[in-house]
């Protein structure tokens, strides 16, 4: 029996996400609706689910509706837990589960100043999130989705009534979910991320950005619950893809810079060993530029994921004479690429093996290993390259 091909989902994020517009919208690209009902009925909530049909901005949608039957208990993080951990039986899509539930414990904990056993859920405790959450991993599973891509999400406007009073959007808990994120501005005053939507994001994406190179293979729009008084459609578009070089990955990173043309050239060093050991500075360069007085200097560029901003601006203008950096944000597409271990006459050596887009393979010794190689064994460093890859193309034919 053919095994059916993995897929990816590209989440367009245009109007914001919400549980039960990502339910919705996987619907409406297919997803079995018995199929769901069945699994759901596991969790014994007594609630009747509901798909609908629906038209917005003419744009034919599905909308995922959760009727509660009975007047469900408020749960508490461990609560949630506890019945995932008792009546779901696929053990991927309860860890997703729990994951998911577990950041928007840590968000609403974050937010109220206490601990995740102690917190309250209030709205995110509501037994439709409790659906939502679990159809988005029943879901995702069934149509064999094996990563998710996302746009940037819109940050709102206006404000939002909640269980603890009136609160600027997004609401407290989305806005801690969103760190790390990228985000927009826009001018709706409405809810368009929930903290359901923002903490299945975090989840589930495995890279931010436009549209990856790919063939588009099926489209569904899952509605929202409101209307949007812009004109613009509350809807989420998900569109299953198939990339066409998966080897590319895309990745965000952040550059920055610095102009410096009074330094003791002594001290660069210091700065180049200090940076490189950063573990979140991914490389580092110089160029020989002339400054507005003419003067010749040096623009010092780092790159480095965005979480490490504030630590390698502090580091550069503590250890250089700049007095401030400049910061951009940068897409790039890198190939896969991993470390394998080779036996070599000198020992075991790391090679790095990298994967190109047309399948084929690229070896590369670091060269601090090899110069140590043939120093210690005077030995010509361009023979250990050879010999090392040479080892690394045997070692992965017999390793396939």
């Amino acid at each position: 029996m053919n095994t059916p091909l993995a897929k990816t989902l590209y989440l367009d994020c245009f109007s914001g996400i919400a549980g039960d517009m990502f339910t919705a919208a996987l619907l409406d690209l297919g997803l079995d609706f018995q199929g769901l009902s069945d699994y759901i009925a596991r969790l014994k909530l007594d609630v009747v689910l509901e798909p609908q049909k629906t038209v917005v901005n003419g744009i034919s949608a599905t909308r995922f509706i959760v009727v509660d039957k009975t007047n469900q208990p408020m749960r508490h993080y461990q609560n949630i837990v506890d019945l995932l951990s008792n009546r779901l039986p696929d053990p991927d899509i309860l860890n997703g589960c729990i994951k998911t539930f577990s950041l928007l414990a840590e968000a609403e904990a974050h937010i109220h100043n206490t601990s995740i056993d102690k917190i309250h859920f209030h709205e995110i405790g509501a037994v439709d999130t409790i659906v939502d959450i679990v159809s988005t991993y029943y879901g995702l599973k069934s149509l064999n989705v094996n990563k998710v891509v996302s746009s940037s999400l819109p940050w709102p406007r206006g404000m939002i009534t909640i269980s603890h009073g009136v609160y600027p959007l997004p609401a407290p808990a989305t806005a801690r979910l969103l760190c790390g994120v990228p985000c927009f501005g826009t001018n709706c005053e409405m809810e368009l991320v929930t903290p359901t939507g923002a903490a299945i994001v975090r989840s589930l994406v495995d890279n931010y950005g436009p549209l990856p190179r790919c063939t588009p293979i099926s489209i569904g729009y899952g509605a929202g619950s409101m209307s949007r008084a812009d004109g613009i459609p509350n809807l989420l578009r998900a569109v299953l893809i198939e990339e066409e070089s998966p080897q590319l990955n895309h990745d965000s990173i952040v550059t920055v810079e610095a102009l410096l043309d009074d330094m003791n050239p002594e001290f660069f060093s210091n700065l180049y060993d200090l940076l490189i050991h950063n573990k979140g500075v991914i490389d580092l360069f110089t160029t020989p530029v002339f400054m507005k007085k003419n003067r010749p200097g040096f623009l010092l560029s780092v790159l480095c994921y965005e979480e490490k901003i504030h630590e390698v601006s502090e580091l550069i203008i503590e250890q250089t004479t700049s007095l401030g950096v400049r910061i951009s944000s940068q897409e790039r597409l890198i190939v896969s690429r991993e470390t394998i271990s080779v036996s070599s006459p000198w020992g075991a050596v790391p090679v790095k093996v990298a994967v190109l887009p047309n399948g084929q393979q690229r070896f590369k010794p670091e060269y601090d290993v090899c110069a140590n190689i043939a120093r210690q064994h005077n030995i010509p460093l361009p023979n250990v390259y050879l010999t090392l890859n040479h080892l690394a193309y045997e070692y992965l034919a017999t390793h396939k």
